[in-house]
């Protein structure tokens, strides 16, 4: 008789103010999933941000396309909050990358 195993693996996000970061770091789940959808590599975005670890860019990458309804609606409701904050940002004179890396 066969037997199943099963995997499981967390998904490295948690929940900051409001807003998901990946585990570890200040990089938002936006960004992760904006570099994504324009078209940028895993690799690419990791090295766009360098603290995020590349399996974590994969695992962060497969959660978004296994729940892309619920990661699309978390971003049309938080991210107009997230616009607010980086113009608020700017006006303080910090670029949006140095506040998320």
């Amino acid at each position: 008789m066969a037997t199943t195993e099963c995997i499981t693996q967390t998904v490295p996000l948690v929940k900051l103010s409001g807003v998901w970061h990946v585990s570890g770091t200040r990089v938002p789940l936006d960004s992760i999933v904006f570099a994504y959808e324009q078209g940028a590599t895993p690799e690419e975005i990791s090295e766009q941000f360098t603290s995020v670890a590349l399996g974590d860019l994969y695992a962060v990458i497969a959660y978004y396309l296994h729940n892309t309804d619920e990661v699309e609606r978390y971003l049309a409701e938080e991210l107009p909050s997230v616009r607010r904050l980086g113009a608020r940002l700017n006006r303080a004179g910090i670029p949006r990358e140095c506040a998320t890396d």
